[in-house]
């Protein structure tokens, strides 16, 4: 026997496919429309600024030891000295902290085989100095209480915050007079900015020189602190007509 269809689910199917004709219709009367055209451009800001805080890292490093106890034991007590001068030169615990310590078996090999040399035990702290006349008087006071190696001076910023900002608004500045010039030179006529993208490369410092830290004769480690530039990049995007 033949099936005669619901007239409502006839209905429902018209009805479904007007819609469907209308949404067809809308989209070929008005298609999506095209994306802006844009321009983007990029300014670069530099900023010369003198360091305010110098880091220094001074160690000290045994000779092969019998024991590993004898090794610690010795590296302990030089250690102690070390950081006792530099508290001394007016440094405050907070600014000094270890960030290295080892103990390590030594071997040689004489006739190619292994032979237990001694043990060494190693310790660094770092210490941040924040008058930088006393670099050089922090550095040999240290080594002359026994510290024996002395390494990754840096001259840096405590707060880079204001000489970044500074930076940012001269490469915003560059930034914006390339777009007017380019696009005027273009024939193209600048819109609403519509994005901003910024880069701040890393911190470039200037030379720093050391002496060979320890020279206790000699009076202070000479250093020069050098200068800093702080660089900001950033890239402007512009809607254009």
């Amino acid at each position: 026997m033949e099936h005669t269809k619901h007239p409502k689910f006839i209905l429902s199917v018209l009805g479904i496919a007007a819609v469907t004709a209308i949404v067809i219709v809308a989209l070929v009367r008005e298609p999506f429309p095209e994306p802006e055209q844009q321009f983007s451009v990029t300014g670069e800001g530099r900023v010369t600024v003198a360091p305010d805080v110098a880091v220094v890292r001074v160690g000290f490093a045994t000779q092969p030891k019998v024991s590993a106890a004898e090794a610690v034991k010795e590296n302990t007590f030089i250690m102690n000295r070390v950081l006792a001068v530099v508290a001394d030169a007016g440094i405050k615990r907070e600014d000094v902290k270890t960030v290295n310590y080892t103990l390590t078996p030594q071997y040689e090999y004489p006739d190619g085989r292994q032979r237990l040399l001694g043990y060494v035990a190693s310790q660094d702290a770092q210490i941040k100095i924040r008058d930088l006349a006393k670099v050089g008087e922090v550095i040999a006071a240290a080594t002359s209480a026994g510290a024996n190696q002395v390494s990754d001076i840096q001259f840096t910023l405590e707060n880079p915050e204001a000489a970044q900002a500074e930076a940012r608004q001269k490469a915003i500045a560059k930034a914006q007079g390339k777009a007017e010039t380019i696009s005027r030179d273009a024939g193209l006529r600048l819109e609403k900015l519509i994005n901003i993208f910024e880069s701040e490369p890393p911190i470039i410092p200037g030379p720093v020189f050391g002496g060979r830290g320890g020279e206790a004769l000699g009076g202070p480690v000479p250093v020069q602190q050098g200068m800093y530039e702080v660089v900001s990049q950033v890239t402007l995007v512009y809607e254009v007509d």
